[in-house]
């Protein structure tokens, strides 16, 4: 019997035994424990009695079987599928929210005039505003001091001559907020990574 490998002839174990009605034979497989081979064998078991030796047996109430084994057939198991293949796909997604609040602040002032066929009417013709000291305040950890002018005592102007064409501008910016800039903005990243292998035999 087929009890060892066909390739290395290291003894073999039955992975499975099936009988075979429609053969009378007994269909088993098997692996050698060597190399890993696998193998199949169909045995054929029959009864022959021996005529001489079933009279002897039977004056003495006995019966006596032969048991004898054909020669087993190995058939190499190979496998049954010709092409395959799998896919893997993979997806990720990152989301970021961002929030930026930017504030500018003075602590001074800007005091600006000008014109034509003007003049100043102040005494000794003083042009420039008297500053006085503002509020001490303190924002995100920072501690100042503001710096204005005082708009009662602001030069006085008029005109050089009258009646003559004349331009006059003057502006004022106190100590304070000067911008504010709030940004709020949000960032998706998406994405997907899709492989496919494929094998034939």
């Amino acid at each position: 019997m087929a009890k060892y490998c066909l390739k290395c002839k290291t003894r073999t174990e039955v992975l499975s035994t099936r009988y075979v009605p429609e053969k009378n034979h007994i269909r088993r497989i098997r692996i050698c424990k060597n190399c890993g081979y696998k193998f199949i064998t169909h045995e054929q078991e029959y009864k022959r009695k021996k005529s001489f030796l079933k009279k002897i047996f039977k004056l003495l109430g006995l019966s006596f079987f032969f048991v004898i084994n054909n020669p087993s057939y190995a058939v190499p198991v190979i496998p049954n599928f010709s092409a395959g293949s799998s896919i893997s796909r993979t997806t990720s997604s990152q989301s970021t929210r961002e929030i930026i609040q930017s504030y500018s602040y003075s602590t001074g002032y800007q005091y600006t005039t000008g014109g034509s066929n003007i003049e100043a009417v102040t005494a000794n013709g003083t042009i420039s505003p008297e500053a006085i000291a503002g509020a001490t305040q303190t924002i995100n950890g920072v501690t100042s001091t503001t710096t204005g002018i005082n708009l009662q005592t602001k030069p006085q102007w008029k005109q050089t001559t009258a009646g003559a064409a004349t331009q006059f501008h003057e502006s004022y910016i106190g100590p304070g907020l000067n911008s504010y800039v709030h940004i709020d903005r949000s960032i998706e990243v998406q994405s997907v990574t899709e492989s496919t292998s494929t094998f034939t035999q």
